[in-house]
């Protein structure tokens, strides 16, 4: 049994800020970043992200005895615990009494959970969950981007927090590493049954961590009920957005494919991190300034050429590549 949690930061808002109430509504307030579609174990999470968040400002990870899930996050102007809502997302379906009645307790005394009723938590569900995710934010969040990772992501959020401020056009941005010539899989967990578009995958930005704006967001909750949904989220993602007019942003610093490519400094998000790579990672910046104690490089990037054949988009033929 599964639950997801979703790390919902607000950095340098003017608007008022809010909190959850007991039912798990919100007001409206200006929503910079959402992160993470996590999956941790519900009679595990109680007080977590308090503790840490009260004793590591710079950092919030959350760690647990049948489960390990953390997010790390860097900013040198933001004060995490200040500043932030910590919201685990739970589906009720299948829950026990006393599982359910955990989760009511804590949320009663901290507002900080979202329980989707009658939603059935599981892995197999995640891009369902993604969905519902989506939605919610879009209700009840008066948001500018939302940042979609993994719980085995690393973010450098003080950098993407830098560069979305700087864009003059913030309009329809999907951002991430981009992948256009995958082959649709036939077996193994992540078969694609469903899937006859064609016979690679739509492009679509990597589900190890990417960002959407606001506007891209409410159009997939307000045809929610129309989109097909597949096995892969990231896969889903991109088959969603795929008719719409969209700014699609491919950047070599998301290290975001099922295996990471290794360490870069210029890095700003990477995937496939165990706590003790990303505890590394956030004491090298806090003593160095960099992301790697070391670089290294498991195998080569690429930047998407939009001007051939999806096909034909991503050649690792130049290793100077991040």
């Amino acid at each position: 049994m599964c639950v997801m949690s979703l790390l919902v930061l607000e950095f340098a808002s003017t608007e008022a800020q809010s909190t959850l109430d007991a039912q798990g509504n919100a007001s409206k307030f200006n929503l910079l970043l959402q992160m993470g579609i996590f999956t941790l174990d519900a009679s595990s999470i109680k007080g977590f992200a308090r503790k840490f968040a009260r004793s590591h400002p710079m950092w919030i990870g959350l760690e647990g005895r049948r489960w390990q899930t953390r997010v790390v996050l860097v900013s040198q102007r933001c004060i995490v615990a200040e500043t932030s809502h910590v919201t685990c997302i739970s589906g009720t379906g299948g829950l026990s009494s006393h599982e359910l009645s955990t989760l009511e307790y804590e949320n009663s005394q901290h507002n900080d959970l979202l329980l989707l009723t009658p939603f059935h938590d599981s892995y197999a569900n995640l891009t369902a969950k993604v969905l519902e995710s989506f939605k919610w934010i879009d209700k009840n969040f008066d948001s500018k981007f939302v940042f979609k990772a993994d719980d085995d992501t690393f973010a450098r959020l003080d950098v993407i927090l830098d560069e979305l401020r700087q864009k003059d056009d913030s309009q329809r941005l999907y951002w991430g590493f981009f992948d256009g010539r995958a082959r649709v899989k036939q077996s193994g967990p992540w078969a694609e049954k469903n899937w006859h578009l064609c016979d690679t995958y739509l492009p679509h930005a990597r589900g190890g961590g990417y960002v959407l704006s606001s506007d891209l967001v409410h159009y997939i909750a307000k045809n929610s009920g129309f989109l097909q949904k597949f096995n892969s989220e990231d896969i889903s993602v991109g088959a969603w957005l795929a008719p719409v007019e969209t700014n699609r942003v491919h950047d070599p610093r998301f290290d975001t494919e099922y295996k990471s490519r290794g360490c870069s400094n210029q890095y700003i998000v990477t995937h496939k991190q165990e706590v003790q790579a990303m505890r590394d990672k956030y004491e090298s910046l806090r003593t160095t300034g960099l992301l790697c104690r070391t670089e290294y490089k498991n195998r080569n990037s690429y930047v998407y050429n939009w001007d051939v054949p999806a096909s034909m988009c991503c050649s690792r033929d130049d290793p100077s590549i991040p």
